[in-house]
């Protein structure tokens, strides 16, 4: 309805592949966007749920 769930499930993948790439900055800021992401991704699927 909103236009936020993505309709094409390898968004989701390409970010996941985004997120595991090995990055030169700092462990914890890396672990950071990790956890970011993954939580991202669940508020997603949860959002979605409710929708239908």
């Amino acid at each position: 309805m909103y236009g936020i769930a993505p309709e094409d499930p390898t968004d989701i993948l390409i970010a996941n592949r985004w997120l595991e790439q090995p990055s030169q900055v700092i462990n914890h800021e890396t672990h950071g966007n990790l956890k970011f992401g993954f939580s991202w991704v669940i508020f997603v699927l949860v959002f979605y749920i409710h929708l239908v």
